[in-house]
């Protein structure tokens, strides 16, 4: 979530500079037109962000778990599956997933397992999809 909060902060600032750059160097109404408009596409770029990395691609998949760790900088964790691609467990303020420590506990070290998935994998920003809920755990020796 740390490359999220960053992008969401840098979006922040530079919009601010170009409202406060548009007035200062000019007084005509048709520059706060369109730092108006560059305001409106920055934050609309955010909620678009906010929305894909939350809610797309909700569903529920069968992956089989081939290891899971305290991984990424920000100390979130991991789970790495053959078929599912690797996968992070992550609080989610605007889901309301407040449980993450309990969902790690539920996922074996291996195995197979139900998971409830949201979210797309972002490289750039080191975003992966977000595993909700936990159900039908196999697992394996």
């Amino acid at each position: 979530m740390t490359g999220l909060v960053v992008f969401i902060v840098i979006v922040a600032v530079i919009s601010i500079v170009i409202v406060a750059l548009t007035a200062w160097l000019s007084y005509s109404s048709a520059w706060a037109i369109v730092a108006a408009f560059c305001c409106l596409l920055v934050f609309g770029t955010m909620t678009w962000w906010n929305w894909s990395t939350t809610y797309k691609d909700d569903h529920w998949a069968t992956c089989t778990i081939t290891g899971k760790d305290r991984g990424g900088d920000d100390g979130s964790y991991r789970i790495y599956t053959s078929d599912c691609g690797q996968l992070a467990n992550e609080d989610s303020t605007l889901r309301t997933k407040f449980n993450s420590a309990d969902v790690w506990q539920e996922i074996p070290d291996k195995g197979v397992v139900k998971l409830r998935i949201a979210g797309v994998r972002w490289g750039f920003f080191s975003q992966f999809p977000n595993v909700f809920d936990v159900s039908e755990v196999e697992t394996q020796n």
